[in-house]
């Protein structure tokens, strides 16, 4: 339901742009701040209420679809995609600091894709590994570009014991710099000092998150000029 509600939002904000000719990239400031705010004062699956975003209009996140990113790979283009979910909480609580330090780099533009869809889903079982749900082929796709920043994809049994799949993962919450078209970095924007999503973070937990999204952008900005 929430998804749909979600859906609905960016469908009106399309018709409005037909009618009131925008201005560059308003329409996914306003995407991307009504899908994030909307889940403001309710829960998630686990029954935790959402952490309260307040998403500023003049963010630097473009709503794109997977297609949109293969195109921008095959071409041997160079940006910056961050890939999450507004229902993931760990991305909830650091998209602000992210944002903050993007226009602080004067980083004009990242890519946003929610990947919720295009994911293939493995189980572990008694030592054997089996395939849940398949991937789209353009996930396999883009797994093929970022193959060399992306984390393992750890499968657990539930009984303590667990294996690395043979690909790696796309996980929510993860921030990727795209150089000629091959991942060259990723990173999960957290601060070690947070052990939980649903605490609150204080002045400690700010400044490392922050520190550690500097340390990003600075090695990506670093890889560019090589």
């Amino acid at each position: 339901m929430k998804r749909k509600l979600i859906l609905i939002i960016i469908f009106v904000l399309f018709l409005t742009g037909c009618t009131n000719t925008p201005k560059k990239n308003e329409l996914d400031y306003l995407a991307i701040k009504e899908m994030y705010e909307v889940l403001n004062n309710s829960y998630d699956i686990n029954g935790k209420k959402y952490n309260k975003v307040e998403i500023p209009e003049d963010n630097p996140f473009k709503l794109v679809d997977i297609n949109y990113i293969l195109d921008l790979c095959k071409n041997k283009k160079t940006f910056y995609l961050y890939a999450d979910s507004p229902t993931n909480q760990w991305g909830r609580s650091s998209i602000k600091s992210l944002i903050e330090k993007a226009k602080e780099n004067n980083i004009d533009t990242i890519y946003y894709l929610d990947l919720v869809h295009d994911r293939d889903l493995l189980e572990y079982k008694l030592k054997t590994t089996a395939i849940i749900e398949n991937g789209t082929f353009q996930y396999q796709q883009l797994l093929e570009y970022l193959k060399d920043t992306l984390p393992a994809y750890i499968l657990y049994d539930g009984m303590g014991d667990f294996t690395p799949a043979e690909e790696g993962r796309i996980y929510d919450g993860n921030i990727f710099y795209v150089k000629d078209g091959n991942g060259v970095l990723s990173y999960s924007p957290r601060s070690v000092l947070q052990l939980d999503y649903f605490e609150e973070q204080d002045a400690n937990v700010i400044y490392d998150l922050k520190k550690n999204i500097q340390d990003f952008f600075d090695a990506a900005e670093k890889g560019d000029n090589k």
